[in-house]
């Protein structure tokens, strides 16, 4: 009793896996791993001073260090690391 097992890995957005998995038949077991969305834009420039005053300003609001630059590294697209250095070299 043989079986041909077909694989096939498609790596697609969300909506083009509906759009794929809703024009076949599917028979057997379908599994899907979903990862973090790929970056699509660049990162913002901006100047040091910018940085340290939006996390300075977040931190007024009553957010902790640790979510401020989160945040900010959220919007601008930079690295955690690269916000929490630029913010602790302003405090120097």
């Amino acid at each position: 009793m043989s079986q041909s097992r077909r694989r096939k890995n498609l790596k697609k957005s969300l909506d083009e896996l509906t759009e794929i998995v809703s024009a076949r038949e599917l028979k057997g077991e379908v599994v899907l791993l979903v990862g973090p969305p790929e970056r699509t834009k660049a990162p913002v420039e901006l100047e040091p001073e910018e940085i340290r005053r939006a996390v300075a300003e977040l931190m007024a609001t009553g957010l902790s260090r640790k979510d401020a630059v989160r945040t900010v590294a959220e919007e601008t697209g930079m690295a955690r690391n690269a916000v929490y250095g630029i913010t602790l070299r302003g405090q120097q």
